[in-house]
């Protein structure tokens, strides 16, 4: 029974350690992209993916200026078999529209701080920032032909 409880209160530990470290530091140095601040050392660990640029623990969203480029931002996890779905429909999309508007992937696993700040309660969540930082959102599976639209929307 002691080894139970020692095991549960290991994982606990656990558990809540790799919750906080998405939270990541509270430095300032932002790191401005053209439309898009992304915070917290962003310059040294951006990560591309087809065009994607995936959000790391640590870093956070700021649309509170206008932007340069309208913004997509796809909330997702790996264990989500829609927000897997929609993956290669996102990816094309960002190389289609590469230049023109710019694709974020969250995890809300890896940084759940960014998924609370934009009320993510369901997944695949899609944020639209419009360049007067207007956002406009879907949650669900959306078609590729649904998605295009949503993004001419933008432009």
């Amino acid at each position: 029974m002691k080894k139970i409880k020692l095991f549960l209160a290991a994982s606990a530990v656990i558990a809540m350690a790799s919750l906080a470290s998405c939270a990541g530091s509270s430095k300032e140095s932002a790191v401005q992209n053209d439309s898009v601040a992304v915070a917290n050392g962003a310059e040294e660990r951006a990560v591309w993916r087809s065009g994607v640029y995936e959000l790391q623990a640590g870093e956070i969203l700021d649309f509170s200026r206008n932007v340069n480029h309208p913004v997509v931002v796809d909330f997702n996890a790996t264990w989500c078999g829609p927000c897997q779905a929609f993956k290669p429909t996102f990816e094309e999309m960002a190389k289609k529209y590469d230049g023109q508007i710019e694709f974020i992937s969250v995890d809300v696993d890896r940084c759940p701080e960014s998924a609370k700040a934009f009320d993510v309660s369901g997944i695949p969540h899609i944020l639209f920032v419009a360049t007067d930082g207007s956002i406009s959102s879907n949650v669900g599976l959306m078609t590729p032909e649904e998605f295009e639209a949503a993004l001419q929307k933008l432009l």
